[in-house]
């Protein structure tokens, strides 16, 4: 059994760094991550990446930044995707040590998320043959419910390769939502939610996309506080740096001073005009 531990988590996606280049993302994640871990705030670090790659190389850049700093708080760095041995996964849900905070560093679902066009395909010289067929599939009110729908047909037809062939589908994106799907049922088993579907009762789906927008527009106003943090701190150690240049200009030049030897003339009456 593995308890579930209600915590205070302080999250951010990766959604607003995405322009950078794929080198460069886990270390400017990993600056982020170190900026909140070194705040006095309590809570665990949530981050959330593309893929497997990216967080096992943000858990190796954050553990070597880590190391390089002086005095800095205990941090247990763990990663969790669906790959990951059941052993490794379980460790998130263990109480961190008194006095340690915990980073875990995650997949992003939400980045995984597809739109119709790029499940749809239209062949040279069968484009209108194609439009047909998706028009089958098209609910009106979302393309997201027309996705679901779509996808309900594809596993009523035992997720058929030859099926999405015939009805001008990308098979690889079919699999990539049903590996997405995967991981969110695994989610809901490890923190012993029930599974349990809403039917055709469309309207509570419609209320689920609704409400992660909205949570997702709080992630992305906090990766931009975020960033702006991120750059009042590069201003503030460029400016500390100059003052320090600035300091050891203006001290003098240390002067020998001479002290009375053989060579010292002597102070007569006479030199001194008596």
């Amino acid at each position: 059994m593995i308890p579930y531990i209600p915590r205070l988590f302080n999250a951010f996606s990766t959604h607003a760094l995405l322009d950078n280049s794929a080198s460069d993302l886990s270390k400017d994640v990993a600056v982020k991550a170190l900026q909140i871990h070194l705040q006095p705030d309590e809570g665990d670090i949530l981050i959330f990446m593309p893929g497997q790659e990216d967080i096992e190389v943000t858990c190796e850049v954050l553990t070597e930044r880590l190391a390089d700093l002086d005095s800095a708080p205990p941090l247990t760095v763990l990663p969790i995707y669906s790959q990951l041995p059941a052993d490794l996964q379980a460790k998130i849900f263990q109480r961190a040590p008194p006095g340690q905070r915990k980073c875990i560093v995650a997949t992003n679902i939400a980045v995984s998320m597809l739109s119709v066009p790029s499940v749809f395909y239209r062949p040279q010289g069968r484009e209108e043959e194609a439009d047909s067929v998706k028009e089958k599939f098209q609910v009106p009110e979302s393309d997201h419910l027309t996705l679901l729908h779509l996808y309900n047909q594809w596993k009523a037809n035992n997720y058929s390769g030859q099926w999405c062939t015939e009805h001008f589908v990308h098979g690889k994106a079919m699999r990539k939502v049903r590996e997405v799907r995967q991981q969110l049922k695994d989610i809901l088993q490890q923190q012993r939610l029930p599974l349990v579907s809403c039917g055709t009762d469309w309207d509570t789906v419609r209320k689920c996309i609704c409400s992660g927008q909205s949570n997702r527009d709080k992630r992305k106003e906090a990766a931009v506080h975020l960033q702006r943090m991120e750059e009042e701190m590069k201003e503030a150690e460029q400016k500390m740096a100059e003052e320090r240049k600035k300091r050891e200009e203006d001290v003098p030049v240390k002067q020998e001073i001479a002290t009375p030897g053989l060579n010292t003339p002597r102070r007569t009456p006479h030199r001194l005009g008596l």
